[in-house]
């Protein structure tokens, strides 16, 4: 599926959205600039990037991206982000839900990329990036997010993710899906 196309796509069981994207061959500064060239980047998204935590593949490589929510992943509450973004409870999950599938946490470099690549991101949609934490202002734990505002504006920027913070249940978060092996 191309990268510019809408989440879409299916799984064994149900409906679900994915996306191909490519990552990776890009050195940090670069990928900053050409981010911007597709998006607004926020300061905070810029401190992200800068970061020694932010790094990129030296070489590309294709991922595939899934968009679930917390209802989704099986919360039935609102959870924290830090049950939200828990490597060992999506890999249970997917255990579970998945059979030879895989959902993980992306490597942070998925968020600009994605804002690259993600061109017919729907008005309107708010879309999460799962990745582990970086530090940004102040130190405070951070993660990327995509937004096409309602009057067409599409941005890239982080947020300020404490870890006890509650999300809630529609949220939207692309998570890395691999296939096992």
């Amino acid at each position: 599926m191309e990268a510019g196309n809408r989440f879409a796509g299916s799984l064994p069981g149900r409906f679900v959205r994915t996306m191909s994207i490519t990552i990776g061959g890009v050195p940090k500064a670069e990928l900053y600039e050409m981010a911007k060239t597709a998006r607004m980047v926020s300061p905070y998204a810029k401190r992200i990037m800068k970061h020694e935590q932010f790094t990129t593949l030296p070489e590309p490589e294709t991922v595939l991206l899934i968009a679930l929510t917390p209802e989704d992943l099986g919360f039935t509450e609102r959870p924290t982000i830090a049950e939200v973004l828990n490597n060992e409870r999506l890999a249970k999950w997917s255990d579970v839900k998945f059979p030879g599938w895989q959902v993980t946490l992306n490597p942070a470099e998925v968020g600009p990329h994605l804002a690259i690549q993600y061109t017919g991101q729907m008005e309107g949609e708010f879309l999460w990036v799962g990745m582990e934490r970086i530090p940004g202002s102040g130190g405070r734990p951070y993660i990327f997010y995509l937004e096409r505002n309602d009057e067409g504006g599409r941005s890239l920027d982080a947020h300020w993710t404490y870890p006890y913070a509650l999300w809630r249940l529609d949220y939207l978060v692309a998570l890395r899906l691999r296939k096992k092996v």
